[in-house]
């Protein structure tokens, strides 16, 4: 079995067939046609259910396309109510603009994964009593929105939303007399259109549209009654952003974050959108094939670092007549988390003989076993437009179940290390290790981590993460700079090693090893048993840095020098040391800032010292 799975972004689905319309109060049920174009949805593949109880509330907001007239919405019913009762769903239309969700009141939105438990947003209520909950101000008369007494919900003390306002915005349909879908007799089920008596509403491009679907208590059963939930069809939405499903829990601290109100839900509710489209429309893209080759699918395991072949076609339809055509097309994909960084490729064309369309294709590289890659395809018309395929990913290797870990490995123990004067600004300390061995055939990667203590105390940490090679060092300058500062001959490093395949990670079998440092050789050349015999400026420490380096230089006598820091257009920027020094070593910090105290941008600086005799220089680059 390929293991492949399908994510969701925002997108737009386009499909033909309506199977009911049902407007105002009316049962009557109608088959009707549609174009190509006019109905629309956020692009959800997958079809779960999900209930709701009288006096709760269904909302998804869809972000339009084009310029467009929204004429009616479809609702798909999974499950009426088997209590007995004869309820009604009462079906409306918002423009959320700036003032409703995904919005808050800072004019930012809602962060990614707040959704179910995280994603309480709160709920109106009067002034004076916090546990009377309506889904908005309007509702009634003397409302307020969260503001709560205790700064916190009133069921579980759940913390009240930083800048929450309420979902809704300003209704524009219907605009006469409340639209219901009312339970049919005989409980069928399915896709039940609203059409909107007296005309649609226009929304704009990358507007959102707001539907609210409200289950009605009048002529409802007990909310308490498992019975008398209402199932709509629903799919998973959690890899969208914003989360286009929300859900009013009416029933008290029935919300999944244990409070009642508005929660951010991690589904969307496949509401479809019977729209007339006035203006252009991004292009449509489908991802028709993906595999080792342009003939070969993906295989099961599919093996470490082998290329993925990613072929598309994209079309751009524009029935508003705005002009046609493809501007371009990219591949996208992340590795391990839909948060990670992303790398984009274009993709080439060619003419597909079978197809007989010009296809886009390009490759996803090899990457090691336990990766798992996330991949979409994004098409952009000649008008600017841009729309996204959802989000697919595929697993690279095998599973946990069949993985054998790395085998164990030691760490190379070695004796301490002695840092003198003629050592410090040239040698390392060098770490190494013996091999581990997969059986598998997978990729190794070793993480290393060690800690610098003095005087008992961690003054420095060294790590670094996926190495391929069985080796690490650490130079003897950024060890001797952290004694220099502690004022301390001696310290130790404790270091150990860990191995991973991308499934297992395995500890070092002899770690965590402790190496000594001595550097008082290099101490007692500076007190004066040993001084240097020339005026030396080392290189900055460390560099590049952000926001303090160290400047370290030898005086072979007594000298009044000069320590200053200019840019790359010779421009004094600070003066670091004026005054008078004696032999031996010396150290100087420069926290990246002018004469003023003001932080200087990243880029590329010089400092010099001067002595009486010469003047001596180096580069250093700031990195912010």
């Amino acid at each position: 079995m390929k293991k492949i799975k399908i994510y969701l972004i925002l997108s737009v689905c386009f499909f033909r067939i309506l199977e009911a319309n049902q407007g105002n109060t009316s049962t009557t049920q109608t088959v009707l046609s549609r174009s190509l174009v006019d109905t629309l949805n956020v692009g959800l593949e997958d079809t779960v259910n999900i209930g709701f109880s009288p006096g709760d509330i269904m909302m998804e907001v869809f972000k339009v396309p084009g310029d467009l007239t929204l004429n009616g919405v479809g609702v798909g019913v999974h499950q009426w109510n088997t209590d007995g009762t004869y309820p009604s769903l009462k079906v409306e239309v918002y423009r959320p603009d700036t003032a409703g969700y995904p919005f808050t009141s800072a004019g930012s939105m809602y962060s990614f994964g707040d959704t179910a438990e995280s994603g309480w947003i709160g709920f109106a209520h009067p002034a004076e009593n916090d546990s009377i909950a309506y889904p908005d101000p309007s509702s009634d008369s003397n409302l307020v929105w969260n503001n709560f007494s205790a700064g916190t919900g009133i069921c579980s003390t759940e913390p009240e939303v930083t800048d929450g306002q309420p979902v809704w915005g300003t209704k524009v349909l219907p605009a006469g007399n409340d639209v219901m879908i009312p339970r049919p007799t005989g409980g069928s089920t399915g896709l039940y259109y609203v059409d909107f008596a007296g005309g649609g509403a226009q929304f704009e491009k990358d507007e959102y549209i707001a539907v609210v679907v409200t289950y009605l208590a009048d002529n409802a059963g007990d909310p308490a009654d498992e019975s008398a939930r209402i199932l709509l069809n629903a799919a998973d939405a959690s890899y969208l952003y914003p989360s286009p499903g929300l859900q009013y829990f009416a029933s008290g601290c029935s919300g999944p974050s244990g409070e009642h109100g508005w929660h951010i839900m991690p589904n969307a509710w496949k509401f479809q959108y019977v729209v007339d489209i006035t203006g252009d429309i991004p292009p449509e893209i489908d991802i028709y094939h993906v595999g080792l080759s342009t003939t070969t699918g993906l295989p099961d395991p599919i093996p470490s670092m082998t290329e993925i072949k990613v072929m598309a076609t994209a079309n751009d339809y524009n029935p508003s007549g705005g002009s046609e055509g493809i501007e371009v097309v990219v591949l996208h994909h992340q590795l391990n988390s839909l948060t990670a960084d992303t790398t984009s490729e274009y993709m080439s064309t060619a003419f597909n003989l079978v197809l007989q369309v010009y296809v886009y294709h390009t490759e996803i590289p090899g990457v090691s076993n336990g990766t798992t890659v996330y991949y979409w395809v994004s098409a952009q018309d000649v008008e600017g437009n841009i729309s996204n395929t959802n989000k697919q990913s595929y697993f690279v290797g095998t599973s946990t179940t069949d993985n054998n870990a790395p085998s164990s490995f030691t760490l190379n123990e070695q004796d301490s290390v002695y840092i003198t004067m003629a050592n410090f600004a040239s040698d390392s300390i060098v770490f190494t290790w013996s091999e581990s061995v997969d059986i598998d055939g997978d990729d190794l990667l070793y993480d290393f981590m060690a800690a610098l203590t003095i005087n008992g105390q961690t003054q420095a940490i060294y790590s670094s993460s996926s190495l391929t090679i069985r080796e690490m060092k650490i130079d003897y300058q950024s060890v001797y700079n952290e004694l220099y500062n502690a004022q301390a001959l001696l310290a130790g490093i404790e270091w150990d090693v860990t191995v991973t395949d991308g499934f297992t990670e395995v500890t070092s079998g002899n770690g965590t090893l402790i190496l000594g440092v001595n550097a008082s050789a290099a101490f007692l050349s500076i007190n004066g048993e040993s001084l240097p015999e020339v005026f030396t400026l080392h290189q900055n420490y460390p560099n590049p840095f952000n926001p303090v380096t160290n400047i370290i230089y030898a005086m072979d006598i007594t000298s009044d020098i000069t320590i200053t820091v200019h840019n790359i257009q010779g421009q004094l920027v600070k003066n670091l040391f004026i005054g008078n020094v004696k032999p031996g070593q010396h150290t100087v910090s420069w926290n990246g800032t002018d004469r003023t105290s003001q932080p200087v941008p990243s880029g590329i600086y010089i400092y010099s010292i001067k002595s009486s005799r010469q003047i001596l220089a180096g580069k250093m680059m700031l990195l912010k």
